[in-house]
């Protein structure tokens, strides 16, 4: 998660009107947090508090059940996983999306008909359940429970490099199950105050302005970098200021290859994907590369997947298991000249560039897989 979302987070009110709920707690450990405690802990019950908060709304939001303790354990497993790579998430990446998408509609529904007045509220409704583990028969609502909490994991394993708090998890889902019985009780206080709360929150929040602002700052010094170094490279330009051919002495960091640029592709038809680990949309159209890249290697494609700059080695091999890649070379934009040469910023993007440099490039791939293979089978001589 970058700044922007942590300073959307430190922005979200602690108290919303309380509803009928069950409060159920989650079973994990039991930790008290002091009013002298470090601020790191303070911060992360705060999050917690926050979070909790939100998650009270979830069953308004989506006419579903809030299962806390598998939200809590999506929590931990993302931030197992991210420092584990070894480590499963009880669902594939494939599963957590669809679920995503489902109830992202389902959520636009609701909105519709409220505003229609065709739906009324139901009572907030938290599934008493202290499983922890998903189940053949789960439910879509004990899913999207967890897969929220995954998400929730992920990006702060995100916001916690950039700003260097010590997070700690535990802490993190006291708070969010302390909120969430104050929120139902109103006698049960927080173990932090208001004050207390509030003024953490405001380190951080200066904090975070500070991770912003520097972190634009590099951003701008290495786009600059970026476009000096790819002056050169451009040669005769499209219409929409992309090069005619394709260049092979862009810069690449090798992942499955021991690539450097990629002149070892010169002369050969090359289907690229341009992509990035964490986005849903690249994650859900990498097994139409994949099978294109199965459908046509024995007639001599070659099928490269070129991760944006902003990637990590980890977070490709991760999206390469999770996604079962075979026979797919991988290579990472850590120079950032093929992004600035050839893409807009945005992703997912697909290219296939024909022996003589010239290339077809494909800026929405879902809706052009039929072109894409014409244009091989074209190029290949394959019927």
């Amino acid at each position: 998660m970058n700044t922007r979302i942590l300073l959307f987070l430190l922005a979200v009110g602690c108290f919303l009107t309380a509803c009928n709920s069950s409060g159920a707690p989650a079973p994990f450990k039991s930790v008290k947090v002091a009013p002298n405690a470090p601020d790191e802990q303070k911060f992360s019950y705060l999050l917690g508090t926050q979070v909790g908060t939100q998650s009270y709304g979830f069953p308004e939001a989506f006419l579903a059940e809030f299962y806390e303790s598998l939200f809590g354990q999506g929590v931990k497993d993302a931030w197992k996983a991210e420092k584990d790579t070894a480590f499963k998430l009880q669902l594939p990446a494939d599963s957590l999306a669809a679920v995503g998408v489902r109830y992202s509609q389902k959520a636009q529904k609701v909105q519709q008909e409220m505003a229609a007045n065709k739906t009324q509220l139901p009572l907030n409704k938290t599934a008493k359940s202290f499983n922890t583990k998903l189940s053949a028969s789960a439910s879509d609502d004990e899913k999207f429970s967890y897969m929220w909490g995954t998400d929730i994991g992920r990006q702060f394993v995100t916001f916690t490099a950039e700003l260097e708090p010590k997070f700690d998890v535990d802490i993190f889902l006291q708070g969010m199950r302390d909120v969430r019985v104050s929120l139902k009780d109103t006698s049960k206080a927080l173990q932090l105050s208001r004050d207390t709360l509030n003024a953490v929150g405001m380190r951080y929040q200066q904090k975070a302005v500070a991770a912003q602002a520097a972190a634009q700052q590099k951003f701008q010094e290495e786009q600059a970098k970026v476009k000096e170094e790819v002056a050169g490279m451009r040669g005769d330009t499209l219409s929409s200021g992309m090069p005619k051919l394709m260049n092979y002495f862009v810069k690449v960091t090798g992942i499955t290859t021991e690539m450097q640029t990629l002149e070892p592709l010169q002369g050969k038809p090359v289907f690229v994907f341009y992509f990035s680990t964490t986005c849903p949309h690249c994650q859900k159209i990498y097994p139409e590369i994949q099978k294109i890249a199965d459908e046509y290697r024995s007639a001599g494609l070659t099928t490269l997947a070129i991760a944006a700059g902003s990637n990590t080695k980890k977070g490709i091999l991760g999206f390469m298991e999770e996604q079962k890649a075979k026979d797919v070379t991988f290579v990472l934009d850590a120079s950032r000249q093929f992004g600035e040469l050839y893409s807009d910023g945005y992703v997912p993007k697909a290219y296939f560039v024909r022996p003589n440099g010239e290339y077809y490039f494909y800026p929405n791939i879902d809706s052009v897989l039929d072109s894409i293979r014409t244009n091989i089978r074209t190029e290949l001589g394959v019927k």
